[in-house]
C-alpha cells in the first residue's frame, strides 16, 4: 500500500445501464437451477468482460519498471485477474486479499467461472496459497457489494490497471419513481465503472476505450451473451439492448399499436401451449441446447423493455392481465 502511493495513477469513469446484463443473468441463473448448478453472481459477468476488454486492449495489463536505470514498460504476456476479496479473521479483523486467475484469457467463460469460484473460496476459507497472491496484472474490486456508487481505489505497484465497481441501483432521481413508470420510459438501472490506471504506460485514450468496451459488451454488443449462453448449454436467444422504439408515453397511445402488440402477447402463450415442450430438459447427458424461434420474444418484436410492461393474458392461469416477464414466469411453473 505505501509503494501504490508513489504510482502516478489517473482515472476514468463510465456510467453502464445494467438491463441487459440483469435479464440474460436471469435467464441464465434460471436454467442452472433447474440443472442443480450453482447460480452466476454480477461480479461473474463483470470480470469476465474485463478478461475480454483486455485481450483487445492489452497495454491495459502492463506495467512501469526500470532497467538499469531507464524506465521501460514491462510487457505482460497472459492476463491475470485480480479479484480484491475483503475477509474476515476469528478475532473479527478484516483483511484484503488479491488471489488472481493465471491467464484467464485462455478460459472458455465455464472455465472462467470456476477458476473465479475456487479463488474466491479458498481466500475465505484460509486455503490461499502465495502463489495464487502473485502475478496478477489488472484487478477488479467491487465495493458496490457494499452500497457505494464509485470508488477510486489504489493502483498496486507492479500492476498497470484496477478496476472498480459501483452499486446496480437506478439513478437516484429515479429511485422513488412507480415500477411501472420506469418500465414505460425505458429506464435502466446503472453501473458505475472507474478505471484506474499507471499513467506512465497507459493513455487516457486507452482506459477510456478499455471502459467503452465493457459498456458495449454488457449490453450485448460482440456477441458477448451469445457466447456465455453457448458455454454453459443455455438454450435460450439472450435478451438484447434495445433502444426504445414505441409511441410517446406522454402523449395518447395509438390503439391501433396496443392493439397489436396485445394480439402478439396471446399468440406467444399459444406458441408455448403448443411448442413448449420442445425447451424440455429429458437428456439425462445434458447434451442438448436449442433455440426455437417461436418461443422466442424477439420474434413477436417484443424487446427487453417489455419485459415489465403489462399485457391481456387472455386468462393465463387465472390471471387477466399481467406482465410479460409474470407471463414467462407462469410459463416456467406450467400454468399455460
Amino acid at each position: 500500500m505505501e509503494a501504490s502511493l508513489h504510482v502516478p495513477t489517473a482515472t476514468s469513469v463510465r456510467n453502464v445501464p445494467v438491463k441487459a446484463l440483469e435479464e440474460n443473468r436471469r435467464i441464465v441463473n434460471t436454467v442452472l437451477t433447474k440443472k442443480r448448478k450453482s447460480k452466476l453472481s454480477f461480479t461473474h459477468i463483470l470480470a469476465w468482460a474485463i478478461v475480454k476488454s483486455a485481450e483487445k486492449y492489452g497495454n491495459m495489463k502492463n506495467s512501469y519498471g526500470l532497467h538499469n536505470g531507464v524506465a521501460v514498460r514491462v510487457e505482460r504476456g497472459g492476463i491475470n485477474l485480480g479479484l480484491a476479496v475483503d475477509t474476515t479473521r476469528k478475532d473479527g479483523s478484516r483483511i484484503l486479499l488479491v488471489p488472481s486467475i493465471k491467464h484467464a484469457e485462455k478460459l472458455t467463460f465455464d472455465e472462467f467461472v470456476q477458476a473465479y469460484d475456487d479463488v474466491i473460496k479458498r481466500a475465505r476459507t484460509n486455503k490461499i496459497t502465495p502463489e495464487d497472491l502473485s502475478g496478477a496484472n489488472i484487478t477488479l474490486t467491487n465495493p458496490g457489494g457494499l452500497g457505494t456508487v464509485m470508488s477510486i481505489p489504489r493502483l498496486m505497484d507492479g500492476q498497470g490497471t484496477i478496476v472498480a465497481t459501483g452499486a446496480i441501483e437506478f439513478p437516484a432521481e429515479f429511485q422513488a419513481m412507480m415500477p411501472d413508470v420506469l418500465s414505460t420510459l425505458a429506464i435502466s438501472k446503472v453501473l458505475t465503472l472507474t478505471s484506474t490506471y499507471d499513467h506512465r504506460v497507459i493513455q487516457g485514450a486507452e482506459s477510456g476505450e478499455f471502459l467503452q468496451l465493457i459498456h458495449q459488451l454488457l449490453i450485448g454488443e460482440h456477441r458477448f451473451y451469445e457466447q456465455i449462453f453457448a458455454s454453459l448449454g443455455i438454450p435460450f436467444e439472450p435478451m438484447r439492448w434495445s433502444i426504445e422504439k414505441g409511441a410517446n408515453p406522454f402523449l395518447v397511445q395509438d390503439q391501433p399499436e396496443l392493439i397489436d402488440k396485445e394480439g402478439r402477447v396471446v399468440q406467444m402463450i399459444n406458441a408455448y401451449r403448443v411448442r413448449g415442450h420442445l425447451l424440455a430438459d429429458i437428456n439425462p447427458l445434458g447434451l442438448e441446447a436449442y433455440h426455437y424461434p417461436e418461443l422466442d420474444p424477439a420474434h413477436y418484436d417484443f424487446t427487453i423493455w417489455d419485459l415489465d410492461r403489462e399485457f391481456d393474458t387472455g386468462g393465463l392461469g387465472g390471471v387477466k392481465r399481467a406482465t410479460l416477464r409474470e407471463a414467462f414466469q407462469r410459463r416456467e411453473n406450467r400454468d399455460l
